[in-house]
């Protein structure tokens, strides 16, 4: 298996790594009748995002997408499928095709766990990379879009890569002192 791309976000003027979301309403190619193709081991979806936070709300700025050969070809005579009215770019040279300056509002209510200085001790040639591998970490929740709260989560991160060069994640939890037999709080 091979590490994975991540979308990306721009936040506070930095490109974060999107290292994790729980909500609903980041950018979907079905939806807009797009067809990714993966072209590359390392990015399994076929796409990559960027979005970015900018007074506090959060847009989609560019969508780099593979293409089957249909759509590729009609990439390269300038006739790709359009996307919020912009039309993709591809070269001969580039794996994906381009959508630039989309500058399109993202409904998404739920929380994105950013991630930037990616920490290279703790790289693993597999999946996804969790929070925990970042040294600067944020979580931004928003409502349609709009931004209402942030969290600086960095020493959070900070406490699970200590714990998890001491003896594993497990060592951050408190083990549960499991019931002697015959023990009366124990019911049936």
């Amino acid at each position: 298996m091979t590490a994975q791309v991540s979308d990306n976000v721009l936040y506070l003027d930095q490109k974060f790594s999107l290292a994790g979301w729980n909500g609903a309403g980041l950018f979907e190619p079905g939806q807009y009748g797009l067809h990714p193709v993966q072209v590359t081991t390392g990015n399994w979806v076929g796409y990559i995002c960027t979005y970015i936070v900018a007074g506090n709300v959060l847009r989609l700025e560019r969508l780099e997408i593979g293409f089957g050969a249909d759509d590729r070809a009609a990439t390269m005579r300038g006739e790709g499928p359009p996307l919020f009215g912009v039309r993709p770019r591809q070269s001969e040279q580039d794996s994906y095709a381009q959508y630039e300056h989309l500058d399109q509002l993202m409904a998404f209510t739920g929380t994105l766990t950013l991630g930037a200085d990616f920490v290279w001790s703790t790289y693993v040639h597999m999946g996804f990379h969790p929070p925990w591998r970042y040294r600067v970490v944020w979580d931004l929740t928003f409502e349609a879009g709009k931004l209402v709260q942030e969290a600086d989560r960095s020493a959070d991160m900070a406490r699970m890569r200590d714990a998890e060069a001491n003896g594993g994640l497990g060592s951050l939890f408190k083990p549960m002192k499991p019931p002697q037999i015959g023990d009366e709080s124990i019911t049936s």
